[in-house]
């Protein structure tokens, strides 16, 4: 958090970026340095970010993160949140993400670790596709597992409905 509230000072600070590519193999380390809102919280000052790399960073972010996160960086073009630590886990839900598509009209590239284990659709946090304004071309959901991909295929197409979605997962893994 440190790092963060010393970053925080260059005000006009546009790309941030921690290349961390020794990944966090296992569960216990990665919980040990789990970067949370409260870490993140200096950085929301930043209103000229417009990328913003901790893709192998674990993360434990909550839905009021996210809305955070959203309304402090509308300008954010790159967001790549803990995408790529595949020993880490998540609660957030695919219907978490909507923040982003109503908050953040510039953002093309978002790469973030979901749950995606909850079969429902909460409508309520869902745009519909005609009103979002998301310019979203990427998103990057690591080593996201889908236990429900027709949940998942209907909100990602409200919220994002331009973006080509990439999942990462090993052979021994694998879900079609």
């Amino acid at each position: 958090q440190l790092i963060f509230a010393s970053i925080a000072r260059f005000s006009s600070l546009e790309t941030f970026e921690i290349d961390d590519s020794r990944r966090i193999m296992s569960r216990s380390l990665a919980e040990h340095h789990m970067l949370s809102e409260e870490t993140l919280m200096p950085l929301f000052s930043l209103q000229n970010l417009s990328h913003l790399r901790l893709r192998s960073a674990p993360l434990h972010l909550s839905f009021s993160a996210i809305e955070k996160i959203a309304l402090a960086w509308r300008n954010i073009q790159v967001l790549e949140l803990g995408q790529e630590c595949p020993t880490c886990s998540t609660q957030l839900e695919v219907e978490d993400l909507a923040p982003f598509s109503e908050h953040c009209p510039k953002l093309e590239v978002l790469g973030i670790l979901i749950s995606m284990s909850r079969p429902g659709v909460d409508l309520q946090r869902r745009p519909a596709a005609s009103r979002s304004k998301s310019k979203l071309r990427m998103l990057h959901l690591g080593w996201s597992r889908p236990e429900h991909p027709d949940h998942v295929a209907a909100c990602l197409s409200g919220m994002f409905p331009e973006a080509d979605v990439t999942c990462a997962f090993s052979v021994s893994e694998a879900w079609y």
